[in-house]
């Protein structure tokens, strides 16, 4: 049976005598089922034309988006690239890094499509703090964005509330009017 002669702790990974980074987790488990240690691996995977290392065989996708500089907080999404075909991945779902080959991603900044004084905008969709939103299609601070309901109806919105926007949205920003004392 070999024997591992020097194993350096750092943090909470373990590194082998051939400078391999090994979770201690699966030392511990290895040895107690009386097998060898394996060497920890390098997963390498393509994410935009740029190489980027893991060292682990599974890795949640928000994870791969952050790596990449991607923030999917800002709409963006991974796509996996198999069989010359893009499969949009959830920010939630995990990928499995232990299939053969090089692995190829690209990201994608989704937007939507909203109206704004009749002018249509792409926006991220998801939840917007209305004073964001003006922001990002250009409507001054000093105005009011009022939605415009399905029925022909205004509905002014404060700067601080915040409104879902899915795309297909209408808008339109008006001068604020004030009552005098």
């Amino acid at each position: 049976m070999n024997e591992i002669s020097k194993l350096t702790v750092v943090t909470d990974d373990a590194v082998a005598p051939d400078g391999e980074i090994l979770e201690i987790v699966e030392i511990l488990v290895e040895f107690h089922e009386g097998r060898h240690p394996r060497h920890g691996k390098v997963y390498r995977v393509l994410i935009d034309q740029h190489v980027i290392d893991f060292d682990h065989d599974k890795v949640r996708v928000r994870e791969m988006l952050l790596r990449a500089g991607r923030d999917p907080a800002a709409g963006w999404v991974l796509y996996e690239i198999l069989h010359g075909r893009e499969i949009r991945l959830d920010p939630e779902h995990i990928v499995h890094l232990r299939r053969h080959g090089l692995e190829r991603f690209v990201t994608r900044q989704d937007l939507v499509t909203i109206d704004v004084n009749q002018i249509p905008k792409q926006v991220r969709p998801g939840c917007w703090v209305v004073a964001a939103l003006k922001a990002a299609v250009d409507v001054p601070p000093a105005k009011v964005l009022a939605e415009i309901k399905p029925d022909g109806t205004f509905d002014n919105l404060n700067n601080d509330a915040r409104i879902e926007i899915r795309g297909g949205e209408k808008f339109i920003s008006h001068a604020r009017r004030g009552g005098s004392s």
